[in-house]
């Protein structure tokens, strides 16, 4: 920390009679697609994936890309396993 932030520091606790200096900051982060937009393109990314790589599976491309969400949404294998289910009961 240089000079000037250590007075910039000193002001800014003097003034809030706080002795931290950080905010804390918001979980998540926002996004300028919609849900539709996002599975949209999952989906498009499942299928280049299945063009382009190696790899078998029984599910579709729109499996594949509920769990991609699932995985980011830190769903663990059961709640993974279960929206799977419940989406080949429909």
């Amino acid at each position: 920390m240089d000079e000037k932030t250590r007075e910039l520091r000193d002001i800014f606790v003097d003034v809030t009679e706080g002795e931290t200096v950080t905010e804390t900051q918001e979980e998540g982060h926002g996004s300028l697609a919609t849900d539709t937009e996002i599975d949209d393109r999952l989906r498009d990314a499942v299928a280049a994936m299945r063009e382009r790589l190696d790899f078998r599976t029984d599910l579709d491309d729109e499996a594949l890309a509920r769990i991609v969400r699932g995985v980011y949404a830190g769903d663990d294998d059961a709640a993974l396993a279960a929206d799977l289910a419940s989406m080949r009961a429909t």
